[in-house]
């Protein structure tokens, strides 16, 4: 069943279920303002660090994930590439 969760459809901030007052943007209309949000894989996967996403590129792609997940030059490469400026 996927994550739901309350946003604020001002400014997006996450809402703790007890708070009817967005703390970002002040917005206290709950029936207006608050949303539920439905938390996608993509949304998990921006949601990623640099070193997250090289780990779950090594589950997802990779063959030999025992390997490659725990090879070090292969970790630092796919590292490396994450941290690389996009080419156009």
């Amino acid at each position: 069943m996927p994550e739901t969760v309350k946003r604020c459809i001002n400014c997006g901030r996450v809402i703790p279920e007890d708070e009817l007052i967005c703390l970002q943007c002040g917005s206290e209309n709950e029936m207006q303002t608050f949303r539920p949000r439905i938390i996608t894989n993509g949304d998990r996967i921006r949601a990623m660090t640099d070193e997250q996403l090289c780990d779950f590129m090594a589950e997802s792609i990779c063959d030999r994930v025992d390997i490659c997940k725990n090879d070090t030059p292969c970790q630092e490469c796919r590292l490396e590439w994450l941290k690389k400026e996009a080419e156009p």
